[in-house]
């Protein structure tokens, strides 16, 4: 697979927040973008205008930030996904990023490739979440997980059975720490 020139950045984070979520999805998506991809963050909506959360962030306006609907307060988290995958798969991107297992799941059920980012274990349903990665590997629609520590990695080369070189870490800064010509290789699995 070669260098996505479209991602849909599929976050649950508020934007604006102060949690640190917020400000991670908008400079791996100012990264992105910077790197020459067309890039589209799908986020929930804080206060303050569009603008003003550029700012906040200290980012450039260099990509879209797109705001899911608040119409179900219930469980914004799978509404969010839904949303999200959806909307992403009918806008034709060429891969879908994000660091929801629900939004990992129903990229495989349409096919959409997708990439993964882990900041934790899975915890609580292991197995299950397990399973669905499996399975979205198995389909072929996971491109690739990424993870912000060694110890991570460890973890999920143990728990999904993978290589080593099917994970990727990212920086200190919370970027992928490859260049443009490594990410030539989306397609990790």
């Amino acid at each position: 697979m070669s260098w996505p020139k479209r991602i849909a950045y599929l976050s649950d984070s508020v934007i604006p927040s102060r949690l640190a979520n917020s400000v991670h999805v908008m400079r791996m998506s100012q990264a992105f973008a910077e790197a020459g991809v067309d890039v589209t963050l799908f986020a929930r909506r804080g206060y303050g205008s569009e603008i003003e959360h550029f700012r906040t962030y200290g980012v450039g306006k260099k990509f879209i930030l797109r705001y899911v609907p608040d119409f179900f307060s219930f469980w914004p988290t799978l509404w969010n996904a839904i949303y999200s995958v959806f909307t992403a798969h009918r806008m034709e991107t060429d891969l879908l990023y994000t660091r929801s297992i629900y939004t990992l799941a129903l990229s495989t059920l349409i096919k959409a490739p997708i990439v993964i980012e882990f900041h934790s274990k899975l915890g609580t349903h292991e197995s299950l979440k397990s399973a669905l990665i499996r399975q979205a590997i198995s389909r072929g629609v996971l491109r690739g997980i990424i993870v912000i520590s060694e110890p991570l990695r460890f973890y999920y080369v143990s728990v999904l059975g993978v290589s080593k070189k099917n994970i990727i870490m990212l920086d200190r800064k919370g970027v992928i720490h490859r260049g443009r010509k490594d990410l030539n290789q989306w397609n990790l699995f």
